[in-house]
């Protein structure tokens, strides 16, 4: 089965390719926001889990993780073109989304008004 690669974050502002992030059938990182995304793939890096297959040391490349986030849909676009940087869209939209909590409620957090609303309005579109 192929696998979907869009994460929680960019699923939620609609960051994710149709024909790119979204083609598989099981999106493994559905639920998982992009900051989380880098903590996992850091960890995996420096850690070989017991008694799994694979190899030992780092699998996933430093230039990847590294890479300026992108969905690629302009020559030489980035993600932080459009949007906050990811750990700022984490928070927000955990507060939107994981909390609940109202666009007024996550500025009281420490965001822009006009920020928050911006992030809402993706999430809603």
């Amino acid at each position: 089965m192929l696998l979907t690669t869009g994460n929680k974050s960019e699923m939620s502002v609609g960051y994710t390719t149709l024909y790119g992030d979204m083609s598989g059938g099981y999106s493994v990182l559905k639920d998982v926001y992009k900051t989380r995304v880098y903590e996992l793939a850091r960890w995996r890096n420096d850690n070989m889990p017991k008694d799994c297959l694979g190899p030992s040391g780092a699998v996933i490349p430093e230039s990847i993780i590294m890479k300026a986030p992108t969905a690629e849909l302009h020559h030489e676009q980035t993600d932080q073109d459009f949007l906050p940087p990811y750990d700022e869209l984490d928070e927000i939209l955990q507060g939107l989304v994981d909390e609940e909590l109202s666009v007024y409620e996550v500025v009281a957090k420490g965001y822009p008004l006009e920020l928050v609303k911006r992030i809402e309005n993706m999430v809603y579109i």
